[in-house]
């Protein structure tokens, strides 16, 4: 296999994921500003916007 494909496997299959407690924050911060929603699954996100 390509090297590509091996690097997409790994990331697909990787345990935890490393991600920057400094991104989180960021993210945190933009969801904040903006009129971003956090939902928890498909069924909450359709009632949002059924309404």
């Amino acid at each position: 296999m390509s090297k590509q494909v091996n690097i997409f496997i790994e990331a697909q299959i990787e345990e935890e994921p490393k991600v920057r407690g400094e991104y989180l924050k960021k993210l945190e911060r933009i969801r904040k500003k903006g009129k971003y929603h956090k939902f928890t699954d498909t069924n909450e996100l359709r009632k949002q916007i059924e309404n």
